[in-house]
């Protein structure tokens, strides 16, 4: 064994006590500064948090502000369609009331020409000059033809009131 002298174990008892104040400032200085990290980290995280609060609060406004105005034009446009609906259904309930009030339809037809040379076969028939000749007469259509033509008319006048309806509505 080896001999220890009082000045040895004095020595030793000064470098541990050395080393303890030395582990004790290390372990001091890391528990300082993690509490800065700390602090600060919670700092930055709570202003973070505020910014996505007060970001979500704005968009939020910003959503509800946007949803009304679509729901104003949204309103209007539902006028507009509805007023136009009305225009066009009464244009064509007048289109029909007109159609079926009216009792006669005349038309004028144009009688064919008629040379005296028709009947020898010349070249010349039926290009005369002679205004004598033509000749307009005016005359009814028959009940049956009458409904054919008025049919025809109202479906046509539909047609060009949708039509019309579709052109407005489209953007």
């Amino acid at each position: 064994m080896i001999p220890i002298t009082p000045g040895a174990v004095v020595a030793g008892l000064k470098i541990i006590g050395a080393m303890i104040i030395v582990i004790a400032l290390i372990v001091a200085y890391k528990n300082f500064t993690g509490s800065f990290y700390r602090a600060g980290y919670a700092a930055a995280t709570e202003a973070c948090n505020k910014a996505n609060t007060d970001r979500e609060t704005q968009e939020h406004n910003y959503y509800v502000l946007k949803k009304h105005e679509v729901d104003l034009i949204n309103k209007a446009n539902e006028a507009k369609h509805e007023q136009a609906y009305k225009i066009y259904a009464k244009r064509i309930d007048d289109l029909r009331v007109n159609a079926v009030n009216t009792e006669r339809l005349r038309i004028n037809v144009k009688a064919a020409k008629c040379d005296r040379d028709s009947l020898s076969g010349s070249s010349q028939a039926g290009q005369g000059s002679d205004q004598q000749t033509e000749r307009t007469y005016s005359t009814e259509l028959s009940s049956e033809a009458y409904r054919g033509v008025s049919q025809v008319i109202s479906e046509i006048e539909e047609m060009q009131a949708l039509c019309q309806y579709a052109a407005n509505i489209m953007p």
